[in-house]
């Protein structure tokens, strides 16, 4: 996931935040559905956003639904450690 600073002060548009974390509009609506999307604001009718707070939050929760597998040993074949 992209980690650009290019949108960081300003809220984006769905398919602006897209391309900013280089993911496909189908896959935000898949995590969107699973509950795991950025919290998306509607400043005017049809027009869905993404604020900067909103981003980095959940920069922040995908963090720290990684850290506890970062110390997990690797799996080799049939589910041995390496």
């Amino acid at each position: 996931m992209g980690n650009d600073t290019a949108g960081a002060d300003k809220s984006l548009t769905i398919s602006q935040f897209c391309a900013l974390e280089e993911i496909s509009r189908a896959e935000f609506y898949k995590i969107r559905r699973a509950g795991r999307a950025p919290v998306v604001i509607y400043p005017g009718p049809g027009c869905p956003r993404i604020t900067a707070d909103a981003r980095r939050d959940w920069h922040r929760k995908l963090e720290a639904e990684a850290a506890p597998h970062r110390d997990q040993p690797k799996l080799g074949r049939a589910g041995h450690s390496s």
